[in-house]
C-alpha cells in the first residue's frame, strides 16, 4: 500500500512545482 502513498507525495510535489 506504500505506493498509494508515495504517489500521492509526488502528486502534491507536482501541485506545488505547477503553482
Amino acid at each position: 500500500m506504500m505506493h498509494q502513498v508515495i504517489i500521492l507525495i509526488v502528486l502534491l510535489l507536482i501541485s506545488f512545482a505547477a503553482y
